[in-house]
């Protein structure tokens, strides 16, 4: 009897280490698929920024394209600018020679200098 009752002793030691350990294989399962749904959340949130990142990029590049058209415009303009404000010296000047030699004309022929003749005829 007392054979038997160490062998129920034993087999009532090796059932508690089984639960136990069966417990504990539970825990790891548990924690395991916690770990599982993190990673999976993880993954969707780093695709999602992922996604985020690749339309910020695209917009940047639209962005810089489209800065570089306005500044091949604002060139293009100053350009323009520069090379109207040289024809209107240029033309100013012509302008004023113009009006030297007609009034140097006029004196060669001996007509008198009349300031209201001259206004009239340059600034009308």
């Amino acid at each position: 009897m007392a054979a038997r009752i160490v062998e129920l002793q034993e087999q009532i030691e090796r059932l508690t280490q089984d639960l136990s350990r069966s417990q504990q294989v539970n825990e790891i399962t548990n924690r395991n698929n916690e770990l599982e749904t993190q990673i999976s959340e993880l993954q969707k949130e780093m695709r999602h920024t992922m996604e985020q990142s690749n339309k910020l990029e695209n917009q940047i590049q639209e962005l810089e394209a489209e800065r570089n058209e306005q500044e091949a415009k604002i060139s293009s303009l100053e350009s323009r600018h520069l090379n109207d404000e040289r024809k209107i010296s240029m033309y100013k000047d012509m302008k004023d020679k113009l009006e030297e030699a007609v009034i140097i004309e006029f004196l060669e022929l001996g007509y008198p200098l009349n300031v209201k003749i001259f206004e009239k005829i340059f600034f009308s």
